[in-house]
């Protein structure tokens, strides 16, 4: 049927154009009228064609950037269909905008972004929708001071989601979700399907943040103990002796510890927002894989939906937990370490002893009640997925059910399961309440012992070391 042409099914359907066919009520364009819609498009968005190929301009991909609506098109070396019906096969000219080509497969330096946090100050783009935390540097970073517009909305009025961020590049789940692909890949290439560690996986996902987080927490760690156990010592010798008129070695003395408290905070901060970034990057990540699979899976076979619930709720949370809590156990080493030091060159070897004597006993103690609390929690797992399970079962038979008046026997199956579950819970509950009220009193006790054992050897003791006893051992609770 040609394009001039109507039939009694088009009837009160505006007439198409000289060169468009209809073939079975699809419209398919010639290639003139093509050509002419994308000069039409080309005069005003200043996109090229050259041929059917299709060239952005990088004043294009600034602003497809700054709308967010991104832009179709990719390298040529790809081949693959693109969203706007163009195929770029062999076009080299083509620029890209996909975030997955500009980061996941990108060449060079591969720190070199990372770095860029170390600046000082950081330009940020003005026409252009960015995420606060690609553009903030070492000072917005530590100071959060990159928050601070977004906090004086929320003292003027209301938040809207309007008033958020865009996310991150480097934190969208599918752009981590192939990076730790990328590791796995490795992973099994190296050890082989069986002896594939996630646990590799994910420590090499974040092996060099990681380790930037401990060095920050190490840093703001011994600033704390310096200040108290040094600084705080001098001071308070330095007060006491009432012939020292020195003026300029006490304001030494103050200008150090606020400077040290100044590196304290800022390192602190410095590490809760750089591990929060990290344990984001490894959960999106790890949740996206999880996706993936499952969307590729026919059925969970020996697998419920309770495995996959717990897999997606609880466990993606501690990977979270371990990128935080998980770097305290290298900080708490070496403040130990140094607690142990300053204690005897400040009191003696009394006190030494009653403070090895206490964490000594009380730390296996804890050690083995977290042991026992994991225990417990993967025996109480099979009764949360048994559950979850007997209450799809409820959900997709529920007419069954009603219709056979079966209500009561399947509510006291449930109540029978969640009975056994609430069980191991309070169980799991009063073991961690009483590890968590273990560590407030071991400071304490520590420093009575060892304030027995001191005083029991003949020795004596000043207020000042008393007073620094105590602060020592206050900060290795910390």
């Amino acid at each position: 049927m040609s394009g001039n042409e109507t039939s009694p099914s088009n009837e009160g359907v505006d007439q198409p154009d000289a060169d468009v066919q209809f073939v079975k009520m699809r419209r398919i364009d010639s290639e003139d009228n093509i050509r002419e819609r994308d000069r039409e498009i080309a005069d005003i968005t200043g996109v090229k064609f050259v041929g059917m190929k299709r060239i952005d301009s990088r004043e294009n991909i600034q602003n497809d950037q700054a709308s967010k609506k991104g832009s179709s098109v990719m390298f040529a070396s790809m081949g693959e269909p693109t969203n706007d019906g163009y195929d770029y096969d062999d076009d080299e000219d083509v620029v890209t905008t996909d975030p997955y080509m500009r980061y996941g497969d990108r060449s060079g330096f591969r720190y070199k972004q990372g770095l860029k946090l170390l600046a000082p100050f950081r330009f940020k783009p003005s026409k252009e929708q960015y995420s606060p935390l690609d553009y903030a540097g070492f000072i917005s970073f530590s100071w959060l001071s990159w928050m601070s517009p977004i906090f004086y909305k929320a003292y003027k009025r209301s938040l809207e989601y309007t008033d958020l961020w865009t996310i991150s590049d480097y934190d969208r789940g599918d752009y981590n979700g192939d990076r730790l692909e990328k590791y796995w890949q490795r992973e099994v290439a190296k050890k082989g399907e069986k002896d594939a560690s996630l646990g590799r996986v994910a420590l090499g996902f974040v092996a060099t943040r990681q380790f930037i987080s401990i060095l920050l927490l190490v840093i703001s760690t011994l600033a704390s103990f310096v200040t108290s156990a040094v600084f705080v010592q001098l001071l308070l010798e330095y007060v006491e002796d009432m012939n020292d008129d020195r003026v300029w070695y006490g304001i030494v003395l103050v200008i150090s510890m606020f400077a040290l408290n100044i590196l304290r905070i800022m390192s602190d901060v410095f590490f809760w927002s750089f591990s929060c970034r990290t344990a984001t990057r490894l959960r999106s990540g790890t949740l996206t894989i999880a996706f993936r699979r499952l969307a590729n899976l026919r059925s969970l076979k020996d697998h419920s939906v309770g495995e996959i619930v717990n897999i997606c709720a609880n466990d993606s949370q501690r990977l979270y937990d371990v990128c935080l809590v998980g770097n305290y156990l290298i900080s708490s080493l070496v403040m130990l370490v140094a607690a142990l030091i300053a204690v005897q060159i400040i009191i003696g070897y009394g006190a030494l002893i009653g403070t090895i004597i206490t964490y000594f006993f009380f730390l296996p103690l804890t050690t083995a009640i977290g042991r026992i609390i994991s225990k417990i929690r993967m025996k109480c797992i099979k009764f949360v997925d048994l559950r979850v399970q007997k209450m799809n079962e409820i959900l997709t038979y529920i007419k069954l059910i009603k219709m056979y008046a079966w209500e009561s026997p399947f509510g006291k199956a449930i109540q029978a399961i969640r009975a056994k579950e609430r069980a191991f819970l309070e169980r799991a509950g009063v073991l961690q309440s009483f590890s968590l009220s273990i560590i407030p009193v071991v400071p304490s006790l520590a420093a009575v012992i060892s304030i027995i054992i001191h005083i029991s050897l003949g020795n004596s003791m000043t207020a000042t070391e008393s007073v620094m006893l105590l602060n020592d051992h206050d900060l290795v609770s910390l």
